[in-house]
């Protein structure tokens, strides 16, 4: 381990100590001066080696990303390599190298593959306004140094005595090269954004060669420069530090992108404010120096005065890139600040309204209500609170779908606003029941406004073709005679309108002090007794693959039907279980009754299995994982015979301990499900917490998402999101063809809905599961007891 460590590692030293001993000689002048050359030039040359194999060997292991960027970097040293190599041979044979020679012709010919190299390391995507701008604050300090340079060393060298043309202008491409590499190094620090540690010690490397370089070059023209000066030393410092940029490239782990996204931290501000500013410095030692240099009379000047309005009129269009951009930075915030706006009244309006009829909702009327009551009050006014129920609806969505019950509930909405006042207000209170608040100061009757309401309906609806007829059922409280709080005048409303639905439906009831031992309290003991009296039932509806050739599972739905009351909706019972702990014991009944009816239907040869829809409650009870085992081996079953559904609109108390319940069923085989996934407030609680295998995607998402595409969006969002999990999915609610092709198209694997089945007693689906056997067998196959409505 520790070999191979160090012969990773074995380049890198090579040419740390081929540095140090270059610098080692130029400190302390080892060997005769006879033999100061070969000295100096056999220690340039090991670090100028070292590096390039360095370069090379890192090569094979730097990130795909940097591959291209590092070619080039090689390509260059290697370039180097060679006319370093010429010029030393030169100048140890000859004693005085000819200028120009074929050693410049490599020298200059690395110019571009390092400038393309550098490009390329430190590319970050920028808006084109800002890069333009970057470009000019570099093109600004590079037209300012130059200026000084013509100074001191460009004109020098066009004035060179003796020098032939080519010579001069050899020696002058030299700087102007430079220049154009400094121009690279100030686009990446005037960026202002924090650089990996590879690019870090490139640019150094570049900084290193490009004082080199100058200084080389003025030396030369000055007659000072001698092998072994130490501006030697820098060209072996930026070959170093390029050699030890490749090494650290090949340990880059990260994405460029990814690095040059990341801002300065707090403490560099200072920093990005200083570099800012550079520009604005840059012209203004252009304009000192030119004022400082008006009084001479020297060949030089034009040259300043040339310089100095170039870096004037690099600034000035500097600066109206800056306005332009700064023009399309505020139109940009002006329209976010306008789409927020636009957001922020969308959300509230969707906070205090119903998305189907677009009426106020149950919140919304809260509110409203009780401000009323309070004005009320004070002003000694009479308001009233109207409990409309649909009479029938069921019947419009076993029938016809839920898009047409949908579709009906949005006209009876548009009907009551119509007969009411437009300072009466009408809201959804939820499913297929209204509430309207009405303010009879001016005397009107209540009565007569309820019967307004009922007339309303008695005209057919058109619906999807047919002509549909539905009445209601309205309940009536009074303030301040029947209630004075809010809440509490509502409650009376619905147990009005629970009188007038045993009165015969398509009726209007006032509130009555008699009225308080009948409505839910009535359904509750009806409630009570209703499993006793055989009056609860399962219904089955069948789910398919995607494209509805196999039935692949059914899903059971929970049905009571009174005697007394007649049939009630599981919009209406269900909560009352829930809330006073009756689910427990009817859960244990579905359970019980659907599991039967799986082993039955595997009997006669369906594959399926069964999924339950479980409660909250059940969930808390100490046993209730040893009684669904239980419940299992009872009727012959196995785990994965069987299917969990939890609502995702249930309110979990404690999900870590629901969790650790689930996590046992699930070890035991037994598949977990969530429902009516996508509109509820658990979402991610559900993700994260519990051992899901099954996403039901809940039918308002599936239906909208043909007609609305931020629904669609969302849906294929939801769908990847449980691919990712390797989650199956089922898209619930699928009523028509276009969306059960749109559900295949996004990679649903199962659907459920009334265009493929809808819920039936389990003898008439025996036929459907089973084909070879007759309808009376009693068997579906995967069957998810949804003690909620029937969701199609």
């Amino acid at each position: 381990m520790l070999k191979r460590f160090e012969l990773s590692f074995l380049p890198m030293w090579l040419t740390v100590a081929a540095l140090l001993g270059h610098l080692g000689w130029l400190v302390f002048h080892w060997g005769s001066p006879a033999d100061a050359e070969w000295y100096s030039d056999l220690h340039y040359l090991a670090v100028i080696y070292a590096s390039t194999l360095l370069c090379l060997v890192s090569l094979r292991k730097v990130p795909a990303h940097l591959r291209a960027g590092m070619r080039l970097l090689c390509a260059a040293m290697v370039i180097r390599s060679v006319g370093d190599s010429i010029w030393t041979s030169l100048e140890l044979l000859t004693k005085a190298p000819p200028f120009p020679s074929l050693a410049d012709f490599f020298y200059l010919l690395e110019y571009p593959f390092f400038g393309w190299a550098f490009l390329h390391f430190s590319h970050v995507p920028l808006r084109p306004l800002k890069a333009l701008r970057l470009a000019l604050d570099s093109l600004i300090l590079v037209a300012a140094l130059a200026t000084g340079l013509w100074w001191v060393l460009l004109f020098p060298i066009l004035q060179a005595p003796g020098a032939s043309t080519l010579g001069t202008l050899v020696s002058f491409a030299y700087p102007v090269f430079d220049l154009g590499l400094l121009g690279l190094l100030l686009l990446l620090a005037l960026h202002g954004k924090r650089v990996p540690p590879y690019l870090t010690l490139f640019a150094l490397g570049f900084g290193f060669t490009i004082v080199a370089d100058l200084g080389f070059v003025y030396l030369v023209n000055q007659d000072l420069y001698r092998t072994g000066n130490p501006i030697d030393a820098f060209f072996t410092g930026g070959f170093l530090l390029w050699g030890l940029g490749a090494w650290q490239a090949r340990r880059q782990a990260g994405t460029l992108a990814r690095l040059g996204s990341t801002s300065l931290p707090p403490l560099a501000r200072p920093l990005r404010q200083g570099l800012a500013a550079l520009p604005y410095l840059a012209v203004t030692g252009a304009c000192v120096f030119l004022l400082g240099t008006l009084h001479l009379d020297d060949p030089r000047h034009p040259g300043v005065l040339v310089g100095t309005i170039l870096t004037m009129l690099l600034v000035i269009a500097r600066q109206a890139i800056a306005f332009a951009d700064n023009a399309r930075l505020t139109h940009d915030l002006r329209r976010f600040t306008r789409e927020l706006e636009e957001s922020r009244a969308q959300l509230a309006h969707q906070a205090w309204h119903d998305p189907l009829t677009e009426l106020p909702n149950r919140a919304f009327f809260e509110n409203r209500l009780a401000r009323a009551l309070g004005d009320a009050a004070r002003e000694e006014r009479e308001l009233a609170v109207l409990f409309i129920d649909l009479d029938d609806f069921k019947a419009v969505n076993d029938t016809h779908g839920h898009a047409a019950g949908d579709t009906l509930l949005h006209q009876v909405a548009q009907r009551l606003q119509t007969a009411l006042r437009g300072d009466d207000l009408v809201a959804r209170q939820g499913g297929d029941e209204f509430l309207v608040l009405l303010d009879l100061s001016d005397g009107r009757q209540v009565e007569t406004v309820g019967r307004q309401c009922l007339q309303a309906l008695t005209t057919p609806f058109e619906v999807q073709g047919h002509s549909l007829t539905v009445g209601a059922s309205i309940g009536v409280s009074l303030f301040p005679q029947d209630a004075r709080e809010a809440g509490e005048l509502c409650r009376r409303a619905d147990l009005a309108m629970y009188h007038a639905k045993r009165a015969g439906k398509n009726h209007l009831s006032l509130f009555a002090a008699d009225q308080a031992v009948g409505g839910p309290s009535l359904i509750e003991e009806r409630l009570r007794g209703a499993l006793d009296r055989g009056e609860l039932t399962l219904h089955y509806q069948p789910q398919f693959d995607v494209r509805g050739e196999r039935v692949v599972a059914t899903e059971a739905l929970l049905r009571w039907t009174d005697a007394e009351l007649g049939p009630v909706s599981p919009e209406h019972f269900i909560p009352l279980a829930e809330s006073t702990g009756l689910v427990v014991e009817i859960g244990a009944w579905v359970l019980d009754e659907a599991c039967r009816q799986a082993a039955v239907w595997r009997q006669v040869g369906w594959k399926g299995h069964m999924a339950v829809n479980v409660s909250p409650r059940q969930l808390a009870e100490p046993e209730w994982v040893e009684r669904v085992l239980g419940t299992l081996e009872r009727h012959g079953l196995r785990g994965p015979d069987l299917e969990l559904e939890l609502t995702e609109h249930a309110v979990v108390q404690d999900a870590r301990a629901a969790a650790q319940t689930l996590g046992r069923l699930r070890d035991a085989g037994v598949r977990i499900a969530v429902d009516d996934f996508g509109t509820g407030h658990t979402t991610l609680l559900y993700l994260l917490e519990f051992p899901l295998q099954v996403l039901k995607i809940d039918r308002r998402l599936v239906q909208g998402a043909l007609e609305r595409e931020g629904e669609r969006r969302v849906l294929q969002a939801l769908v990847a999101l449980a691919q990712g999990l390797t989650l199956d999915v089922v898209a619930e609610g699928v009523e028509t063809g276009a969306q059960r092709a749109q559900m295949e198209e996004l990679g649903v694997g199962f659907v459920q809905g009334y265009l493929l089945g809808r819920p039936v007693a389990a003898d008439q689906l025996t036929g459907l599961l089973v084909p070879s056997l007759p309808a009376g067998s009693g068997a579906p196959g995967q069957v998810s007891t949804l003690m909620a409505s029937g969701s199609g």
